[in-house]
């Protein structure tokens, strides 16, 4: 189901929704950024351009080699003092395994970074080395760490964190921030998800597929609190099912479905709720009590803190929307075609090999090892 605790967690803890990102989100849907940079959690994914299977047959390259420029005879490796290996078929080398991968990271970061021209945005060094600090302190690690544990996971080096990650995602904070404003609704609503009451919980999930399933099972749950436990231990969730599907309190305006919160709260202690159907799967849930609102803050005494957070929310919220309209406008295409089995693979060899042979390997010139 790919629905864990800590998903679920993400999604009913209003504090992590602010920032938009979790460990998973922060390092392996960042280098999404093909899709955006996904960040994540609290932002969409816009819509995809255009298919690139779809696009048949590949139209010819934007210019025809002559072998005459320099990024044609430019050396970037030689082989023994006669065979030079250039920059171009490097270049075509990585483009027919890596291009499609890339070629819609780099076309977003293109779109970002005219729009920024535009309006006279800018990212400095300073602002990316202050990032990539908070970065490390949310993960509780340090660059070294970082590096090792998490970005070779992933084959990435910090370079491409800094540039393919973090600038983009900078650059896209400050085209949305000047479209957000903080109202009293907001604040109030913030001020009850900190400090207003919660509810304890007890979760079972099913499949979206199971839900008769889950019909057929609810008069027994709602009956007999043991059978309720063990379905909660033996669920299809793995994540869930280690910790008997108790999940995090629940306050109000944390999970983004006003309707769900309203059941939960709903609920008295040991009572269960009807079968219902969420994006993550089909839920039943058990109140097993409640926390008390905390009474010792007021909003006063908390309002600069919850302002900027409920920023940092609404801007994570408004990057989607910002990035959709500039993906709009662009209106790319890309025509770069995946590689998605071994037949694919070998006739992309074939052409190369059929492009290779036709090249001399034999200049008359050594011409410099470029970089």
């Amino acid at each position: 189901m790919g629905t864990t605790k800590q998903g679920l967690s993400r999604q009913l803890n209003w504090r992590k929704l602010v920032m938009g990102v979790g460990l998973a989100g922060l390092v392996g849907g960042a280098f999404c950024f093909g899709r955006l940079f996904s960040p994540a959690e609290a932002v969409a994914k816009p819509p995809d351009v255009v298919h690139e299977k779809a696009i048949e047959p590949m139209p010819p390259p934007l210019y025809k080699s002559t072998g005459d420029s320099e990024y044609c005879r430019r050396a970037v490796a030689w082989i023994g003092d006669s065979e030079v290996v250039t920059r171009e078929e490097l270049g075509e080398y990585l483009i027919v395994r890596f291009g499609a991968e890339r070629l819609e990271m780099l076309v977003n970061k293109r779109i970002i970074d005219k729009a920024c021209q535009e309006k006279g945005i800018d990212v400095t060094e300073s602002e990316i080395d202050s990032v990539l600090v908070d970065d490390l302190k949310s993960l509780n690690m340090d660059k070294k760490q970082f590096v090792d544990n998490l970005l070779k996971k992933y084959h990435k080096s910090l370079y491409e964190w800094r540039e393919d990650v973090i600038r983009p995602k900078v650059q896209m904070k400050k085209l949305a921030q000047d479209r957000v404003t903080v109202t009293a609704d907001d604040l109030a609503k913030a001020y009850e998800a900190y400090y207003g009451e919660r509810v304890r919980c007890q979760m079972i999930m099913w499949p979206k597929s199971e839900k008769q399933i889950a019909l057929n099972l609810w008069d027994s749950l709602r009956k007999d609190p043991n059978e309720f436990d063990k379905r909660a231990r033996t669920q299809a969730s793995a994540p869930l099912a280690r910790v008997g599907g108790q999940l995090d309190p629940i306050a109000r305006h944390t999970t983004g479905d006003e309707s769900l919160e309203q059941m939960i709260f709903s609920l008295e202690k040991g009572e269960v709720s009807p079968v219902r159907e969420t994006p993550e799967g089909i839920v039943v849930v058990k109140c097993l009590g409640r926390i008390p609102a905390d009474k010792t803050k007021r909003l006063e005494d908390v309002r600069s803190n919850l302002e900027k957070e409920v920023i940092e929310k609404k801007i994570v919220i408004e990057i989607t929307k910002v990035f959709d309209e500039l993906h709009k406008k662009a209106n790319p295409k890309l025509y770069l075609k995946k590689l998605d089995n071994d037949n694919d693979y070998r006739q992309a060899a074939e052409q190369e090999l059929r492009n290779s042979l036709g090249k001399s390997t034999n200049p008359v010139a050594k011409p410099p090892l470029g970089n």
